[in-house]
């Protein structure tokens, strides 16, 4: 798939060396040199046939990745063919090695192409630890570096596996959007220690503690609290209704002290009723404050059980988080963070 503002430019950029005639091929077909296979390639870039060219640029960038012609032409050329992840890959590293004194025509066709590429193309952004690690996407690139390892993928659901030495392969599976980074933390677990012999003793210092107690415990600490919070729930019933029962006995005395001196046996009976529900109220009061810091107190057990049980263990969690590609359009032209 091409656009059509890209043809204008088309016989500048498809050849970022200076124009010169094809090397014609050796009698047994191979191309021993970068060099030769670049001069091939462009023969068939004259001709707009890109799918032939691309075998070639691919052969030539694996003898001489360090050439920004090479890597150049074989963006261009994936790009025209649409392999946007590649494409976007290749033209940024050929945007990297441009020389400060490289034609201006040969920058501007990476730049177009690059802009172009992003746009339709994701961004995988991983985050390893431990900090050296390498990023395979499967059926795709791969990239290692210390820290975060980003690269370009096609759109849509990316399988992809990152590994260290010494460290358990982790494989993961994310949705990419178009023309978005999604970035991602992997932490990477220690290998498993190999199986003892059968004639090795283990000392019971180095046995595992098993996770399932501490969630037990948890599990019971935090029903405790639950309880403790209903038991809360009852005593402000018990309050509301006092007062609503007060409220409703100065209506009908008309004094605002009713209970101190009662004018009658049926005020001093409610004014009974009163104190029983105010007495209710501050018993659960105290004993429902006892239970939620005593479920407290059981979930803080049962986290120090967990921590004890996974202290040698470093499996960590995957975090995303999706942010868009620094993008500026301005009449027309793409610029994009990249650089």
């Amino acid at each position: 798939m091409k656009r059509s503002c890209f043809a204008p430019m088309l016989a500048a950029s498809l050849s970022l060396v200076g124009v010169s005639e094809a090397a014609p091929p050796p009698a047994d077909g191979t191309y021993r040199s970068a060099d030769a296979l670049l001069e091939r390639a462009r023969d068939h870039l004259a001709r707009n046939r890109f799918a032939e060219a691309l075998p070639l640029l691919e052969e030539a960038y694996a003898k001489n990745p360090n050439s920004y012609n090479i890597v150049g032409n074989l963006g261009i050329v994936e790009h025209e063919l649409g392999r946007w992840a590649a494409a976007a890959t290749h033209l940024s590293e050929a945007r990297r090695r441009f020389p400060k004194d490289g034609p201006p025509r040969h920058r501007e066709a990476i730049d177009k192409r690059l802009a172009d590429a992003s746009e339709r193309a994701g961004r995988l952004t991983v985050a390893l630890r431990p900090e050296e690690g390498c990023v395979s996407v499967e059926g795709g690139l791969r990239a290692c570096g210390g820290g975060q390892v980003t690269l370009f993928v096609t759109a849509g659901p990316v399988i992809f596996s990152v590994e260290a030495p010494g460290r358990v392969t982790q494989r993961r599976k994310v949705e990419v959007e178009a023309g978005r980074e999604t970035a991602l933390s992997v932490v990477l677990p220690s290998a498993p220690k190999p199986a003892p012999s059968p004639t090795s003793t283990t000392s019971s210092s180095d046995e595992v503690l098993p996770t399932w107690p501490s969630y037990v415990i948890v599990g019971v600490g935090g029903a405790t609290v639950v309880g403790g919070v209903v038991m809360f729930m009852v005593g402000d019933a018990a309050a509301r209704g006092a007062d609503d029962e007060l409220g409703a006995l100065r209506d009908d005395t008309g004094q605002p002290a009713p209970c101190e001196t009662p004018s009658s046996a049926a005020v001093s009976s409610r004014c009974d009723v009163i104190a029983r529900d105010l007495r209710v109220h501050d018993q659960v009061y105290h004993q429902a404050t006892g239970v939620v810091l005593g479920g407290v107190g059981i979930m803080a057990l049962g986290g120090v059980l967990f921590g004890l049980s996974i202290a040698d263990d470093d499996a960590g969690d995957t975090a995303i988080t999706v942010a868009p590609t620094i993008s500026l359009r301005v009449t027309g032209l793409q610029i994009h963070g990249h650089f």
